[in-house]
């Protein structure tokens, strides 16, 4: 086999050197959070290879990350007659729920916490399977710019269940688009008591596991405001493994390296060129189409463009609109890693938009014309994943430790992997767009009895939650694919009880106003989300 993507490569290698470690990986997914004991957890340091390496757990030392400990079984202050009235507040030590956000509170997940020293490269294996590959001095203190030079305290908080995902009030949306999720993290570090953040052009290697592989996944950093969170794609695209050890690469193609190829006269003139160059096509035109082509390609080490592919389209002749526009690129500036030029994968967006376009003849002619002038474009998709890709993939990992008995032998045998690599630490999402080809409207949930509820959407075949707050008794998703199959799940707080409404529709641009609310524990509510785990 030739030379293999040098990031996977590294990946591997730390696999290997990992042999006689202990499993971590908890068997059973719908075990209680309370009842994993994370000082089972594994921490692979590349150096230690063959010897046990199980790192201290202690408390992390950034507060906005510590959880309240509850004793829910704590029944101290409270009266028959409160106990019998409120169910909530039985359950959560006698601390009324005055809002929907002590719900969530409440259900805030127990990170996992790690030791380990900052100046050695370090694997660190999570519970549900993460893999988190950290370089030796990789960080700053953030507050002062300073290297770290002490320990690494390090939080990582998995969010695979939908449960999960519903409980922590995140949602799967960027900015107007939906997101369908592979996984969230959110991973903090601090030392000695200090926040800390990744150098400039340092980068973190995740591996995500997935039960099965989807095309067009990518890294998305979360951002919160005002108790929403909003997720930004990273343009990193996420390597399927399985199929990267499948198959013989040829040469070496980076990802992220130091100085990532530049168009000739910088962002602003790539700006230019598409502005320039993005024509409607009739039929894309008559059907009012709007949204962003994703395409991926090589830049090689002259800067020449090759092997472009669209990795989510919104119209076959706009997919060609875009595909050409590409293909007619100038050469770049070609990228450097270590001082020499490297073929890159880059990714590029191209949009089109209707906004302030005036309907004139002459726009009307001009697409007929660009539509007659791309009807003959070929344009390449991504590659469909070969159905035997992955036991080819864990053939050759059983040859690289035939003899390792390990915590990563069990988790590789387990999952399949993505593997991605992240610029920030933070909250990091493995996501794709959730692909069109609906007509969209807004969808409104109304509760007249309520002024502050909380209503989620769960797509029903796909790995997709909506959250939205109440104003004034309405919830209103906008931009939603009508006649999607979904479920409802309702929030509200009536009198210190939580109650919970769940139904299973389509969505219409009919208000929802017909829900049936139940009071539930919080042992219950948990209970009845768990089904869509």
């Amino acid at each position: 086999m030739k030379k293999i993507n040098s990031v996977l490569l590294m990946l591997l290698s730390l696999l290997f050197l990992s042999c006689g470690n202990p499993s971590s990986i908890s068997e059973n997914n719908n075990k209680e959070i309370k009842d994993l004991q994370y000082d089972d957890t594994l921490v692979i340091n590349s150096e230690l290879k063959k010897e046990n390496n199980y790192l201290e757990t202690n408390d992390f030392a950034n507060k906005e990350n510590s959880v309240p400990e509850r004793n829910l079984k704590e029944k101290e202050n409270i009266s028959p007659d409160q106990e019998e009235n409120s169910k909530v507040t039985s359950e959560m030590s006698g601390v009324k729920v005055m809002s929907i956000g002590d719900i969530y509170q409440n259900f805030q997940k127990t990170p996992q916490l790690f030791n380990i020293p900052a100046n050695k490269d370090t694997m660190i294996l999570c519970n549900e399977g993460t893999i988190v590959k950290i370089p030796a001095n990789s960080f700053i203190i953030e507050s002062t710019g300073k290297e770290v030079l002490n320990d690494l305290k390090i939080s990582i908080t998995e969010y695979y269940k939908i449960s999960d995902v519903i409980l922590a009030n995140l949602s799967t949306k960027s900015g107007d688009d939906i997101l369908e999720t592979g996984g969230i993290i959110n991973i903090l570090v601090s030392s000695e008591g200090e926040n800390c953040i990744l150098k400039k052009e340092q980068e973190i290697e995740i591996g995500f596991p997935s039960k099965t592989i989807k095309e067009d996944m990518e890294l998305f950093s979360g951002n919160w405001e005002n108790d929403n969170i909003d997720w930004e794609p990273m343009q990193r695209p996420a390597i399927d493994m399985s199929s990267m050890m499948a198959q013989d690469v040829e040469f070496e193609i980076f990802t992220v390296i130091e100085q990532m190829p530049v168009f000739p006269g910088g962002d602003v003139a790539l700006k230019k060129y598409l502005s320039e160059n993005v024509k409607y096509t009739f039929s894309a035109l008559e059907n009012k189409i709007e949204g962003k082509v994703y395409l991926t390609f090589v830049i090689d080490e002259i800067g020449k463009i090759s092997d472009i592919r669209i990795l989510r389209g919104i119209d076959p002749g706009l997919d060609k609109v875009a595909f050409n526009i590409v293909k007619k690129m100038p050469n770049f500036m070609p990228g450097l890693q270590r001082g020499r030029t490297v073929p890159v994968q880059f990714n590029l967006p191209v949009e089109f938009s209707l906004e302030g376009v005036v309907l004139s003849n002459t726009f009307i002619a001009e697409s007929k014309k660009n539509e007659e002038e791309t009807k003959n474009i070929i344009v390449t998709y991504s590659d469909k994943k070969s159905t035997n890709k992955n036991s080819i993939f864990k053939e050759k990992l059983q040859k690289l430790s035939y003899d390792c008995d390990s915590a990563f032998a069990n988790v590789l045998e387990m999952y399949d992997y993505y593997l991605s690599i992240s610029p920030v630490v933070g909250w990091i999402n493995l996501d794709r767009y959730y692909k069109k080809g609906f007509n969209m409207d807004n969808y409104t949930i109304r509760n007249e009895l309520a002024n502050e509820f909380s209503t989620k959407i769960i797509f029903n075949n796909s790995s997709i939650v909506l959250t939205k707050g109440s104003d004034n008794g309405n919830c209103t998703f906008y931009n939603m694919p009508m006649g999607v199959k979904v479920t409802l799940v309702a929030f509200q707080i009536i009198n210190n009880e939580v109650l919970i409404a769940i139904k299973e529709t389509n969505i219409n641009r009919n208000v929802v106003d017909d829900l049936v609310y139940e009071p539930v524990t919080m042992t219950e509510l948990k209970e009845k989300l768990r089904k869509f785990d």
